[in-house]
Formats: structure tokens, sequence, C-alpha cells
């Protein structure tokens, strides 16, 4: 099954079994979970740390998300994520 997002797809033509998993959510989370005001500030250890600790945090999230718990259990064989860089 071929699922588009709403956006732009990785892929231009459908992809046998290929179906897109909204995580959208942790957008809202992202941009919450900083000071941006306040980033350009911080020392690289100092952001280095906010940023692990903030991803992590998002990591979980979608891990525990009830879409990719779904998508988990149904998918048989290999499953392939990719990170796109957050706009």
């Amino acid at each position: 099954m071929y699922f588009p997002k709403a956006t732009a797809s990785l892929f231009q033509t459908p992809v046998p079994n290929y179906k897109d998993v909204d995580l959208s959510f942790s957008y809202k989370y992202f941009r919450s979970a900083f000071d941006f005001a306040k980033m350009d500030l911080a020392t690289p250890y100092d952001f280095t740390g906010e940023i692990m600790t903030v991803m992590t945090n998002i990591v979980d999230q979608q891990c525990s998300s009830p879409q990719l718990q779904e998508f988990i259990r149904l998918t048989k064989l290999h499953i392939l994520i990719t990170y796109t860089d957050m706009p």
C-alpha cells in the first residue's frame, strides 16, 4: 500500500508496500521544548546536552505513539526508518 503524506512524499512514484507514518505531532513538542532566543548564548556543551534531552524525549514519544506501534505490530518484514530534518 502507498499512503502519500499531505506534504511532499519522499518518493516520486509509489513504492510497493510503502507506508508513511504521521509523526508530525513531534514538531509541536520540538518547538515548545527550546527557548530559541537564548540558544545562541549556550555553550556548545550545553547546547548539545539540551538537544540530546529533547531528542530522546521525542523518540520516546514517537516510539510509544499508537500509529507507530500499529505499524510495528503489522509489519512482518523489515522496517526502514528515515530521518528528515524538522522544518
